[in-house]
């Protein structure tokens, strides 16, 4: 019985022990409520730099809670900053191949994120009743969508300041016979805490690509891209394979067929193919099958003698021979039709020939069959060459009709150039000025409308001939088509230069990142630390002159105790110049060496075809250069408390 007591004597004691060291008391951390969401925020377009195609991540840390927890028997020693905060990761935004933006849920892409670690917190404490001063440093684990709890022990920056501390704790025990508590302890030391590093995703456990699942979420970007990018491949094959089909050119719709079909594997496509080689094999049927009518009816009209006589054309095979050449001296006899002798009459005509390997009687009959096959023979070739010279003047109908409506197309393309021109050129500085500039935008006009009227006249001429002949109303469409065409590469063109445009403004930028404003542990020789600060709209970059408001080279001046004013103050004032998402560049030790930072930055600006739009302020508690931090208003303590005279 008496060791169960002391058991529970002894339980009863541990758990008020732990009870008592686990007491809490909030602690003031300057800007520490939004630690997580700045610390994104710095962070977050070098990290959705590391993804092609990746606009952004829905990334959102709730408000930080700091608190001190201390066993103060042994104050000095264990005393503790602790920080709760909860990390919520949700989609990300990826930007398309048109230029628009998707959005795209995390459980939509099956990624499941875990957990994000951040690195070398580090803080930096005052004790200003004690004069005493302190810092912490703390690795913070977070699960997404959970509140974590991290801690960082304090650690006093010198003995003195250690022995301040606890001599404070040593007195309150020496009138109150006990140690005091979290709360009476850190109530009544007010002690200020700032940061000095927010921290950094990388950490040597798990780095910015595992924290927010980048490999995942470019995996199913390239996926998307590809895709798409199939899609439309897939479409432009398919709308050239329907062009060129319904504009009679079968075999290029049935390439662009086929190669539709080699990727997408569609049924319907390989049923269009199929349907397209029957069509052409048909079609050339068809047209055999006319060549021999035409043929035949050109031997019936021969005999009608309505073409060249026999006579004529016999004539004409034989002044084709060579009669220098004695028949002797040739080793084959060969009668007029070019088949050889085989025997002669007593007066030296051939009697017989050999015709395709047989012995034929040259009598009547024989030569009305050979004055057929020459006829039949000559009535296709006749029929050959007048189809060659219709085909030749559709073609060069075509070319012309091409010629001329592309020329109109190039002319009305200069026209607008040159109306677009004079708007930009017209001058409002007074009448008379109005007035000229106002004659070349009129001249623009008159110009642009003298194209529309020649242009509507070439259509009304193209109707007057539609019925001549249907190839004309192909070409007048195929030369719309390809007007077409051109003006689509045109788009793309000037697309991919926006583009191009937007990357390099943002490599200017990135040249010029985000510094820190000056901590209560910021050492400088100098009684100023000069900073400018800058800010943009992503959204605008790819337009002809976006505009970057600046705040050129403004400078931050120490109190007299060698303390810098607080970076929310700073903050708060440069917020009421620019409200949006700002950079702000430094420290820069001098204002020279400022000046010539921000002029580089400018200089950039310009030769990128950005517009400067600078706002002037003044610094916050700025001493001349070079010149005493000595003020005539009262002395500030770091704080921002007046200074009493002693």
């Amino acid at each position: 019985m008496l060791k169960k007591r002391i058991l529970s004597f002894t339980f009863t004691l541990m758990v008020l022990f732990v009870v008592k060291a686990q007491e809490t008391y909030p602690a003031n951390v300057l800007g520490g409520p939004l630690i997580g969401m700045d610390l994104y925020n710095f962070s977050s377009r070098e990290i959705t730099g590391k993804v092609p195609h990746l606009h952004s991540l829905e990334v959102s840390f709730g408000l930080a809670d700091w608190y001190w927890t201390s066993n103060t028997s042994v104050a000095g020693a264990t005393t503790s900053i602790n920080l709760q905060m909860e990390g919520d990761f949700t989609s990300f935004t990826m930007v398309l191949p048109s230029g628009g933006h998707k959005k795209v849920a995390l459980a939509e892409a099956n990624i499941h994120p875990t957990g994000y670690r951040i690195a070398d917190i580090q803080l930096d404490i005052e004790f200003g009743k004690i004069s005493a001063r302190a810092h912490a440093e703390m690795d913070f684990h977070g699960k997404w969508g959970e509140r974590k709890h991290g801690i960082g022990g304090m650690r006093f920056n010198s003995r003195n300041d250690e022995d301040a501390f606890n001599k404070y704790v040593d007195d309150f025990f020496k009138q109150n016979k006990r140690y005091p508590s979290v709360s009476e302890l850190f109530s009544s030391l007010d002690g200020k805490i700032s940061i000095k590093s927010r921290g950094t995703f990388n950490t040597s456990i798990l780095s910015d690509e595992a924290a927010f699942m980048l490999n995942r979420i470019r995996e199913y970007v390239e996926k998307e891209w590809a895709e798409i990018e199939k899609n439309n491949k897939l479409n432009n094959l398919l709308a050239d394979a329907q062009n060129a089909e319904h504009f009679g050119r079968i075999d290029e719709a049935i390439e662009k067929y086929e190669e539709h079909y080699g990727i997408s594997k569609d049924p319907s496509i390989k049923a269009k193919i199929d349907e397209l080689k029957a069509k052409k094999q048909a079609e050339a049927e068809a047209a055999k099958a006319k060549t021999d009518s035409l043929a035949g009816t050109g031997t019936g009209t021969e005999k009608n003698g309505t073409v060249d006589s026999p006579m004529g054309r016999n004539q004409e095979v034989v002044d084709q021979f060579d009669h220098t050449i004695p028949k002797q001296q040739l080793t084959t006899e060969l009668d007029f039709w070019g088949n050889p002798i085989v025997s002669k009459t007593d007066d030296g005509e051939a009697k017989t020939v050999n015709y395709a390997g047989m012995e034929v009687e040259d009598n009547e009959h024989y030569r009305q069959q050979m004055q057929l096959r020459q006829n039949e023979a000559y009535a296709r070739e006749q029929f050959q060459l007048q189809e060659a010279e219709k085909k030749q003047q559709v073609d060069n109908y075509n070319n012309a009709i091409y010629q001329q409506g592309n020329d109109i197309y190039q002319n009305s393309l200069n026209i607008e150039s040159d109306f677009e021109k004079a708007k930009s050129q017209l001058d409002y500085g007074s009448g008379d000025a109005l007035l000229k500039s106002s004659a070349a935008l009129a001249s623009a006009a008159t110009n642009a409308a003298d194209a529309t009227t020649g242009l509507a006249g070439m259509g009304v001429g193209l109707l007057l001939k539609m019925g001549e002949n249907a190839a004309k109303r192909k070409a007048a469409e195929e030369a719309r088509a390809e007007r077409e065409r051109q003006r689509k590469a045109e788009e793309a063109r000037i697309k991919a230069a926006k583009e191009a445009l937007k990357n390099t403004r943002l490599k200017v930028f990135k040249a010029f990142p985000e510094g820190e404003l000056p901590l209560s542990s910021t050492k400088s020789y100098g009684n100023n630390l000069y900073y400018f600060a800058y800010s943009y709209n992503e959204s605008q970059l790819a337009d002809q002159n976006p505009t970057v408001t600046t705040i050129p080279v403004f400078a931050i001046g120490k109190y007299p105790d060698g303390t810098w004013p607080l970076q929310t103050k700073i903050e708060t004032e440069l917020n009421t110049l620019i409200p949006s998402q700002k950079t702000i560049c430094g420290p820069f030790y001098s204002a020279q060496e400022a000046m010539e930072v921000i002029n580089s930055f400018s200089k950039l600006l310009t030769q990128t075809q950005m517009q400067l739009n600078p706002i002037e302020y003044k610094g916050f508690n700025a001493h001349p250069e070079n010149g005493p931090s000595t003020q005539t208003k009262a002395k500030l303590d770091f704080w921002g408390n007046p200074i009493k005279n002693q």
